[in-house]
């Protein structure tokens, strides 16, 4: 939107708000024309055959899981790309106490129980104040968001990929006529996507 000051000058409002989208493995997204989206974090829904990290001796193959990328009008280059197993985890600890943070996971449990006992009004309100700082503490280390935000800019396209894991080989299934063939990674994965987005007040 133009506003035009007392001065004559004339300047455009925009409005930026967040957005949250949960999009299937595939999606290919057009940003809007006199958009611009930046996505602060990326994290995968929990599906069959995902385990939890509930302790130390917790084996999981984060390679089998593949990953997840970003690519911008086909380009060869991912702009985002991160293992999918990892990226479960992100959207499992923002809902779970996650017991490999055990310092976090106790300070967090425990601003909760005061919470709950504070017998008064004034004294709830102080408890409830700590509460949201620990649990964006907590937020910040079980679900962190990226460290650089990525831009999606005005009129391009984004495809949402699932590709074999960046560190090692795909698994070669063997054909008697066409030999060694990569087998390429196939979940049915929702993947979430937080972004500011950036558009003209209309």
């Amino acid at each position: 939107m133009s506003v035009t000051l007392p001065t004559g000058q004339q300047i455009e409002i925009h409005d930026i708000s967040a957005r949250l989208l949960v999009v299937p493995i595939g999606t290919v997204l057009r940003v809007p024309d006199g958009h611009e989206w930046y996505l602060m974090s990326v994290a995968v829904l929990p599906t069959r055959g995902y385990v939890s990290p509930l302790g130390t001796g917790e084996t999981r193959d984060a390679r089998a899981w593949g990953d997840l990328q970003i690519r911008m009008n086909d380009a060869s280059d991912a702009l985002f790309r991160a293992n999918v197993l990892t990226l479960i985890d992100r959207y499992w600890g923002r809902f779970n106490l996650n017991p490999m943070l055990p310092e976090l996971a106790a300070r967090l449990t425990a601003a909760q129980q005061a919470l709950h006992t504070a017998p008064k009004i004034s004294e709830m309100y102080t408890l409830l104040d700590h509460l949201v700082i620990k649990y964006q503490q907590y937020l910040d280390t079980a679900a962190p968001k990226l460290e650089t935000s990525v831009t999606l800019r005005s009129g391009v396209h984004y495809a949402i990929e699932h590709v074999a894991a960046e560190a090692g080989v795909a698994e070669m299934l063997v054909d008697s006529e066409l030999g060694a063939v990569p087998v390429k990674v196939t979940r049915a994965l929702d993947v979430e996507l937080s972004l500011m987005v950036k558009r003209p007040v209309s």
